[in-house]
């Protein structure tokens, strides 16, 4: 019992060492952002790279934006570094689901000696919100000590961060709740006063800025501050996250639509995900349409029924609701089925230069059986498989579609027309080199056996890429045959000696002949802004195109990559 009260003892002095300690902890650096200047001391920061001031729920903050801005606190906050072994570090941050965390750099705040740490050597402080750790090294990062949760920092919310350090060890804390904790051997006033303190900018060459982030209430402590007072800095993001939230709902809400409101058949409710809100759905009649989109139709001689499907948004306690009315027709007598899925019948292709397989629908929206027949079918079957080719000239061939429900039928022919199997003589290989006189341009070669190719062209290109391509250079060609007879062609819009995750984008080429083309280059941030950034889109790479029968067009697929 002794001991028990002794060790009791010891653990209630030690609380109340640290809560003594704590009290003594002194803000000294207090960026609210309703200006550019420190609520406490003389320090006065910059915008840089578009970074603006501005308010989120009525609270003052201060945004990144989306080319490379950050907040410059100045050389003389680095004085404060300079006095810190005990200290706090606390702000809320925002980083939105849609930055690419990943890549070296995305520091969250940066105390540096050089903004070239890498190769100066000279030492720096950042939080890291790729791997959410707190660093430290008074060299670089061969030398780094760290706190580190081992987890990227979470987007789309806001969250209060907060790094303490008492007597050489550091705890870090994420809304309040400590996540993490280690022994740091090095104080930051071994740094000394650093001459580059940053919000939103790496201290070594070439790292990622924090892209489109957003801070409120930057606090700098000489001191560990309470565990009370840490809850306390959590009190905005309740407030801050309200506002985003329900932007993050109107934002998603306006996305969702349905893809039909006179609805035959079962339909997809859309329940996107994004930003953690949840989308949940009601019916008016669930009988009709159920909250899962299965539909029944009244019975013939009914009226039609009208439903409400209501879409609700949920997150964080926030709610919003869109709704949308729909019809579902009653089911129609046999006649008119068999009437209205006949005309619904299209059948997507090149019917007068068939060179593929057919898609042949079976059942009808109303519920009619649909059989197929083939005037010629060893050379294209009754389900619209292509079989072979003729050898003299186009083939006609006649479909036939019978359309039956209960005693109702009717029947429809279409002309089809099977092109001329081609006299296959050699085979081609399309490639780009890279000597030279001729840097990444594609060239063509021809072979009878598909092993021993003689260039065309004398070896020149088929076309300059200083013509055709963004990068005035091209790799990876690949050649579809078009159903309409038409070669098509995709490249890859790059040059290498600028780097491999130097490109943007691909080239889209059309030819008669193969020797004149047509051509589009596409550049993936200029045609699609809201979802390729240009920083983080690090490469599209080897094209290739297919041709969907079912759909009558003509997919492009390629690889991606993003930080």
């Amino acid at each position: 019992m002794k001991r028990l009260s002794l060790i009791a003892l010891m653990a209630w002095i030690c609380a109340l060492s640290f809560a003594q300690t704590s009290e003594q902890a002194e803000l000294k650096v207090h960026y609210t952002f309703s200006s550019l200047s420190s609520a406490i001391g003389d320090y006065t920061g910059t915008l840089q790279n578009g970074a603006s001031l501005t308010t989120v729920a009525g609270l003052p903050v201060l945004a990144l934006g989306a080319n490379n801005g950050y907040f410059d606190m100045g050389a003389s906050v680095g004085n404060v570094i300079a006095t810190l072994n005990d200290f706090t570090i606390s702000t809320n941050v925002y980083i939105p689901s849609t930055t690419a965390l990943g890549s070296n750099g995305n520091f969250i705040y940066t105390f540096a000696n050089s903004t070239n740490i890498a190769s100066d050597r000279n030492g720096c402080i950042f939080f890291g919100a790729n791997e959410t750790r707190y660093t430290i090294c008074l060299t670089n990062y061969q030398a780094e000590k760290n706190v580190i949760a081992n987890y990227r920092f979470p987007t789309g919310d806001w969250h209060t961060l907060t790094y303490r350090q008492a007597e050489g060890q550091g705890e870090l804390f994420l809304d309040g709740v400590e996540v993490a904790t280690n022994s740091i051997p090095i104080n930051p006033s071994q740094l000394g006063a650093t001459q580059h303190n940053f919000l939103g900018r790496p201290c070594y060459q070439g790292d990622v800025y924090l892209k489109e982030a957003q801070y409120n209430d930057f606090r700098i402590y000489d001191g560990a501050v309470s565990d009370a007072t840490i809850a306390t800095l959590t009190q905005n993001t309740a407030k801050l996250n309200s506002e985003l939230y329900a932007s993050q709902i109107t934002t998603l809400m306006e996305s969702v639509t349905l893809e039909a409101t006179i609805l035959y058949e079962d339909i997809v409710l859309p329940t996107p995900s994004s930003n953690g809100i949840s989308v949940t759905w009601s019916s008016s009649n669930e009988s009709v349409v159920s909250t899962t989109g299965v539909v029944k139709r009244p019975a013939y001689g009914s009226s039609d029924a009208t439903v409400t499907l209501t879409a609700t948004f949920s997150k964080g306690g926030i709610s919003k609701q869109k709704t949308f009315t729909v019809t579902v027709p009653a089911a129609m007598d046999d006649k008119t089925s068999v009437s209205a899925d006949m005309e619904a019948i299209d059948i997507k292709g090149h019917l007068d230069n068939l060179m593929t397989h057919l898609y042949l629908p079976t059942i009808g929206h109303e519920g009619s059986s649909i059989a197929w027949t083939s005037s010629h079918p060893e050379y294209l079957s009754p389900d619209g498989e292509l079989l072979k080719q003729p050898t003299n000239g186009k083939l006609h061939v006649q479909l036939t579609a019978k359309v039956s429900k209960g005693t109702a039928s009717q029947s429809k022919t279409w002309d089809i027309y099977i092109v001329q199997k081609q006299q296959m003589e050699y085979y081609l290989f399309a490639y780009f080199n890279g000597n030279s006189q001729w840097q990444e341009q594609i060239c063509f070669a021809l072979s009878t056996d598909g092993y021993n190719y003689t260039p065309l062209n004398n070896g020149s290109p088929i076309i300059n890429s200083s013509d055709i391509a963004l990068k005035e250079a091209v790799r990876d060609p690949h050649i579809l045959r078009g159903e309409d007879g038409y070669f098509y062609m995709v490249v890859t819009d790059m040059r290498s000696s600028q780097g491999w995750s130097s490109n943007d984008g691909m080239v889209l080429l059309r030819s008669k002949d193969m020797v004149n083309w047509t051509h589009k280059a596409i550049d993936f941030p200029t045609r699609w802004p809201h979802r390729f950034d240009r920083d983080a889109l690090t490469q599209v790479w080897a094209p290739q195109t297919i041709y969907d029968p079912e759909e009558g067009k003509y997919m492009v697929y390629y690889a991606i990559g993003e930080s």
